[in-house]
């Protein structure tokens, strides 16, 4: 009896001294699985910061262009002017839809990457809670209950090959062999 307390005790130790061990495995093991995608949504923010300045310096453009046109409209404006003015207005304009459909598929880029780094955090933290559970069921079995379900598969494995064999042999099983299973 005082064995096992003792082995269960030292179990314990033996897993609360593993456990950073496990910790630091299970982070690594997300950081490395999620290092790509970290990656991708700096590199996603760098191109939303430029692709805003640039929506900005277009809209600058753009406010400058209709400046210009409503100077022109207050003066002499002949035709090639206001050609001029629109061929402007609509470049402002595609390249601001342009701009648009850059936004959109970062955005859709930054929504995948967010999402699959979602997905191994949560699963990296269901995988560390069952183990343990699992770890913490096996200590308690051990230290409060007596009951080490290892041994107990040990055991319940010999005594079905045993008795397999003594089928296989034909010869019965005595009361002396019964009874030390």
């Amino acid at each position: 009896m005082a064995e096992d307390w003792l082995a269960a005790l030292l179990m314990a130790i033996a897993l609360i001294a593993m456990s950073p061990v496990f910790f630091a495995i299970a982070n690594s093991f997300n950081q490395q699985t999620c290092q790509p995608y970290i990656n991708q949504i700096q590199q996603d923010n760098l191109t939303i910061a430029g692709l805003q300045n640039q929506s900005n310096q277009l809209a600058s453009d753009l406010n400058k262009s209709r400046a210009e046109y409503n100077k022109l409209i207050n003066e002499n404006i002949t035709k090639k002017d206001i050609e001029d003015i629109k061929q402007d207005l609509n470049l402002s304009f595609s390249n601001i839809q342009i701009l648009d459909q850059k936004f959109d598929s970062i955005i859709q880029n930054f929504n995948t990457a967010y999402n699959s780094v979602s997905y191994n955090l949560t699963l990296s933290f269901v995988v560390n809670v069952t183990l343990g559970l699992l770890i913490l069921g096996d200590l308690i079995s051990v230290a409060f209950l007596n009951i080490d379900y290892k041994k107990k598969a040990i055991e319940l494995v010999k005594n079905k090959l045993r008795r397999k064999k003594d089928k296989q042999s034909n010869t019965p099983i005595s009361a002396e062999h019964h009874q030390t299973n």
